[in-house]
């Protein structure tokens, strides 16, 4: 099994990131070398469709901010998608 590290490249964001994406996918491959399963791929859009592209049957959430908003987060993605 393989591990998609999905690093998001979002535009939408009032301040600029302390760390450009090429930077963060970088600090990621190194910090992951050692492990032959995982890939580090920065993307633009939808978690979903990054998901889909990849043939991902998982996706943990980090940054939600209370457990219970992950159906409703995950629910809307989805429907942005229809």
């Amino acid at each position: 099994q393989n591990l998609h590290v999905a690093v998001a490249n979002s535009n939408t964001r009032k301040s600029p990131p302390l760390f450009s994406i090429e930077e963060r996918v970088a600090l990621l491959d190194e910090v992951t070398a050692h492990l032959d399963n995982v890939d580090v791929q920065a993307f633009e859009g939808l978690l979903a469709d990054f998901a889909l592209r990849h043939d991902v049957t998982a996706i943990p959430l980090d940054g939600v901010a209370r457990a219970c908003e992950a159906p409703f987060r995950v629910s809307f993605i989805l429907a942005e998608r229809n």
